[in-house]
């Protein structure tokens, strides 16, 4: 699990959608001692995720309130979320002297999809550990390796209430991000 963490500073910007895979990343640094500022990106088109990321943020704080700096929610247009990103990014790490910033984006599962629609492409490729700025941790593990992770912490209450369903709320319950 420290390998998992291993080169990202003591401080650190952390994207959280309330999913579960930056749940699970969010929780991990803090364990691991490490002061995190959360961001969470309100997307028009993923408005929904909004309180499962409150939700998650507030569980944590309760047992690593000082690992936790006040977490930032900000609103981003669709058409131009990734230069708002960047702006809202720049004004956090001079604000809380953070130079890295960490997501919690883990490749697909090794298994047929109905439709693309269902299958974020990003994920196909091979993901890189860190693109600039940004460093994803579990860039070599899918959905499956995440649930284990939760269940080898024992921390399957966290899981419970995060949100990782990006085409329905509430969840659907049978595409591949909600088995």
């Amino acid at each position: 699990m420290e390998n998992l963490l291993k080169d990202i500073p003591e401080r650190t910007g952390v994207f959280v959608s309330g999913g579960a895979d930056s749940s699970l990343l969010l929780y991990m640094l803090c364990q691991a001692g490490h002061t995190c500022v959360p961001l969470t990106i309100d997307r028009t088109a993923r408005h929904h995720q909004l309180p499962y990321a409150r939700t998650v943020v507030d569980w944590i704080q309760q047992y690593y309130p000082d690992q936790l700096e006040d977490h930032h929610i900000q609103t981003v247009s669709d058409d131009n979320i990734v230069a708002e990103r960047r702006a809202i990014c720049d004004a956090l790490e001079l604000e809380y002297d953070i130079d890295t910033w960490v997501n919690g984006m883990t490749k697909n599962p090794p298994v047929k999809f109905a439709s693309n629609s269902e299958r974020d492409t990003r994920r196909d490729k091979d993901l890189a550990w860190k693109s600039g700025n940004n460093i994803r941790p579990f860039y070599q593990l899918d959905k499956r390796d995440i649930i284990q992770l939760y269940n080898d912490m024992c921390i399957t209450e966290l899981l419970d209430i995060s949100f990782s369903c990006e085409t329905s709320d509430p969840a659907c319950r049978v595409c591949w991000l909600c088995e």
